[in-house]
Protein backbone atom coordinates (compact mmCIF):
# COMPACT_ATOMS: atom_id res chain seq x y z
CA UNK A 1 0.00 0.00 0.00
CA UNK A 2 1.17 3.88 -0.92
CA UNK A 3 0.13 5.54 2.50
CA UNK A 4 -1.36 3.16 5.06
CA UNK A 5 0.94 1.47 7.12
CA UNK A 6 0.91 -1.63 8.76
CA UNK A 7 3.96 -3.02 10.59
CA UNK A 8 5.03 -5.50 12.61
CA UNK A 9 6.83 -4.42 15.68
CA UNK A 10 7.61 -7.96 16.94
CA UNK A 11 4.79 -7.63 19.52
CA UNK A 12 2.00 -6.58 17.39
CA UNK A 13 1.15 -4.65 14.47
CA UNK A 14 1.03 -0.83 14.13
CA UNK A 15 -1.73 0.24 12.45
CA UNK A 16 -1.34 4.23 10.49
CA UNK A 17 -3.93 5.22 8.08
CA UNK A 18 -2.84 8.71 8.97
CA UNK A 19 -0.64 9.85 5.66
CA UNK A 20 -3.93 7.97 3.41
CA UNK A 21 -6.72 10.10 5.25
CA UNK A 22 -4.65 13.09 4.82
CA UNK A 23 -4.27 12.34 0.72
CA UNK A 24 -8.39 11.71 0.59
CA UNK A 25 -8.31 15.02 2.28
CA UNK A 26 -6.67 16.81 -0.34
CA UNK A 27 -7.81 14.76 -3.37
CA UNK A 28 -11.82 14.93 -3.09
CA UNK A 29 -14.22 13.47 -6.10
CA UNK A 30 -10.69 11.46 -6.97
CA UNK A 31 -12.51 7.76 -5.96
CA UNK A 32 -15.27 7.00 -8.35
CA UNK A 33 -18.47 7.53 -5.47
CA UNK A 34 -18.63 4.00 -4.09
CA UNK A 35 -15.46 3.89 -3.55
CA UNK A 36 -15.24 7.13 -1.72
CA UNK A 37 -18.45 6.46 0.30
CA UNK A 38 -16.56 3.38 1.88
CA UNK A 39 -13.22 5.33 2.45
CA UNK A 40 -14.59 8.57 3.94
CA UNK A 41 -16.84 6.45 6.35
CA UNK A 42 -16.30 8.04 9.98
CA UNK A 43 -15.80 4.61 11.35
CA UNK A 44 -13.58 3.15 8.62
CA UNK A 45 -9.81 3.88 10.00
CA UNK A 46 -10.89 4.29 13.37
CA UNK A 47 -9.84 1.26 15.14
CA UNK A 48 -12.10 1.15 18.02
CA UNK A 49 -15.28 1.77 15.65
CA UNK A 50 -17.51 -0.93 14.73
CA UNK A 51 -17.33 0.13 11.45
CA UNK A 52 -13.36 -0.40 10.83
CA UNK A 53 -13.10 -3.66 9.09
CA UNK A 54 -9.88 -4.64 11.01
CA UNK A 55 -9.77 -7.60 12.77
CA UNK A 56 -12.54 -9.35 10.28
CA UNK A 57 -11.87 -12.75 8.50
CA UNK A 58 -12.26 -13.18 4.88
CA UNK A 59 -15.47 -15.86 4.69
CA UNK A 60 -16.26 -15.52 1.20
CA UNK A 61 -15.47 -15.06 -2.51
CA UNK A 62 -17.73 -14.86 -5.33
CA UNK A 63 -16.96 -13.92 -9.19
CA UNK A 64 -20.16 -13.27 -11.70
CA UNK A 65 -19.41 -12.39 -15.43
CA UNK A 66 -22.96 -11.61 -17.11
CA UNK A 67 -23.91 -8.48 -19.67
CA UNK A 68 -20.28 -7.95 -20.06
CA UNK A 69 -19.72 -7.37 -16.79
CA UNK A 70 -17.69 -8.95 -14.10
CA UNK A 71 -18.83 -8.57 -11.03
CA UNK A 72 -16.85 -9.93 -7.83
CA UNK A 73 -17.97 -10.27 -4.21
CA UNK A 74 -15.68 -10.05 -0.92
CA UNK A 75 -17.34 -10.65 2.36
CA UNK A 76 -15.73 -10.14 5.53
CA UNK A 77 -17.33 -11.98 8.67
CA UNK A 78 -16.92 -11.21 12.48
CA UNK A 79 -14.45 -13.54 14.48
CA UNK A 80 -17.73 -15.11 16.00
CA UNK A 81 -18.15 -18.14 14.38
CA UNK A 82 -21.48 -17.84 15.58
CA UNK A 83 -22.46 -15.37 13.28
CA UNK A 84 -20.88 -15.94 9.72
CA UNK A 85 -23.36 -13.43 8.45
CA UNK A 86 -22.71 -10.65 10.06
CA UNK A 87 -20.14 -8.44 8.55
CA UNK A 88 -19.05 -6.78 5.67
CA UNK A 89 -19.52 -7.44 1.96
CA UNK A 90 -17.86 -5.47 -0.79
CA UNK A 91 -19.08 -5.73 -4.14
CA UNK A 92 -17.10 -4.92 -7.36
CA UNK A 93 -18.31 -3.58 -10.50
CA UNK A 94 -16.44 -3.90 -13.66
CA UNK A 95 -14.07 -6.30 -12.47
CA UNK A 96 -11.07 -5.48 -14.06
CA UNK A 97 -8.33 -7.27 -12.15
CA UNK A 98 -8.41 -9.27 -9.09
CA UNK A 99 -5.41 -10.77 -7.26
CA UNK A 100 -4.91 -12.69 -3.92
CA UNK A 101 -0.65 -12.79 -2.27
CA UNK A 102 -0.42 -15.55 0.44
CA UNK A 103 2.26 -14.83 2.48
CA UNK A 104 1.66 -17.09 5.51
CA UNK A 105 3.55 -20.52 5.20
CA UNK A 106 1.38 -23.13 4.91
CA UNK A 107 1.12 -25.21 8.28
CA UNK A 108 2.70 -22.47 10.18
CA UNK A 109 0.19 -20.06 11.05
CA UNK A 110 -0.18 -18.89 14.47
CA UNK A 111 -3.91 -18.40 14.52
CA UNK A 112 -5.42 -21.59 12.27
CA UNK A 113 -8.46 -21.13 13.63
CA UNK A 114 -8.52 -17.92 11.61
CA UNK A 115 -7.59 -19.24 8.18
CA UNK A 116 -4.39 -18.78 6.13
CA UNK A 117 -4.78 -14.87 5.53
CA UNK A 118 -5.87 -14.27 8.74
CA UNK A 119 -7.62 -11.32 9.92
CA UNK A 120 -8.18 -8.36 7.77
CA UNK A 121 -5.57 -5.54 8.67
CA UNK A 122 -5.99 -2.16 7.18
CA UNK A 123 -7.00 -1.31 3.47
CA UNK A 124 -6.69 1.62 0.59
CA UNK A 125 -8.26 2.88 -2.24
CA UNK A 126 -6.83 4.81 -4.54
CA UNK A 127 -7.72 6.17 -8.15
CA UNK A 128 -7.27 4.43 -11.17
CA UNK A 129 -7.58 4.72 -14.82
CA UNK A 130 -10.18 1.67 -14.77
CA UNK A 131 -12.14 3.54 -11.92
CA UNK A 132 -10.33 2.63 -8.44
CA UNK A 133 -7.80 0.14 -6.67
CA UNK A 134 -8.49 -1.20 -3.60
CA UNK A 135 -5.89 -3.20 -1.56
CA UNK A 136 -6.34 -5.04 1.44
CA UNK A 137 -3.81 -5.78 4.27
CA UNK A 138 -4.18 -9.32 5.83
CA UNK A 139 -1.94 -10.92 8.43
CA UNK A 140 -1.24 -13.36 6.09
CA UNK A 141 -1.18 -11.31 2.48
CA UNK A 142 -2.68 -8.93 0.40
CA UNK A 143 -5.92 -8.94 -1.93
CA UNK A 144 -6.16 -6.64 -4.58
CA UNK A 145 -8.44 -5.83 -6.77
CA UNK A 146 -9.21 -3.32 -9.57
CA UNK A 147 -12.85 -2.33 -10.48
CA UNK A 148 -14.74 0.62 -11.86
CA UNK A 149 -16.42 0.94 -8.36
CA UNK A 150 -17.65 -0.60 -5.84
CA UNK A 151 -20.64 -0.73 -2.52
CA UNK A 152 -19.41 -2.10 0.62
CA UNK A 153 -22.51 -2.90 3.12
CA UNK A 154 -22.04 -3.96 7.00
CA UNK A 155 -24.91 -6.98 7.40
CA UNK A 156 -26.58 -7.25 10.25
CA UNK A 157 -26.18 -6.02 13.73
CA UNK A 158 -22.25 -4.28 13.88
CA UNK A 159 -20.82 -5.31 16.84
CA UNK A 160 -19.86 -2.68 19.39
CA UNK A 161 -15.96 -1.87 20.02
CA UNK A 162 -16.27 -3.64 23.10
CA UNK A 163 -17.44 -7.02 21.68
CA UNK A 164 -14.21 -6.33 19.16
CA UNK A 165 -10.63 -8.58 19.70
CA UNK A 166 -8.31 -6.81 21.05
CA UNK A 167 -5.77 -5.27 18.88
CA UNK A 168 -2.72 -7.80 18.39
Amino acid sequence: MKYVKVDWTGTGYLHDPTAYLDWLEQHPGALPPGATSFATDPGHYDIHSPRCPKDLRPSRMSATDQNDELTLELFFALLNDDTPDEGLRITYFDVVDFHISVTATRGRWVEPTIRRLGRFQLDELLPHEKGCSHEIKMIGGLITVISADLSAQWTADVPSSADRPADT
